[in-house]
């Protein structure tokens, strides 16, 4: 049973990762590109040639259609 034992270790891992991703404090992070209702920010990756996207967005809540 090696081959679970494999997956438990790398479920391990990317769990470790994405708790450390989340971690990353505010100034680290820049913005990519910003419109009136969605904001990117990157940062570059420690882990890969590229970078970490952290996207954040505006909803707007509808207008309640009239009963005619």
């Amino acid at each position: 049973m090696e081959g679970l034992s494999d997956v438990a270790s790398f479920a391990t891992k990317l769990k470790n990762t994405l708790i450390q991703y989340h971690s990353i404090e505010e100034d680290k992070w820049r913005v990519a590109k910003k419109t009136k209702d969605v904001t990117v920010w990157r940062k570059p990756s420690e882990e890969f040639n590229g970078y970490l996207v952290l996207k954040g967005y505006v909803i707007k809540r509808a207008t309640k259609p009239k009963v005619l």
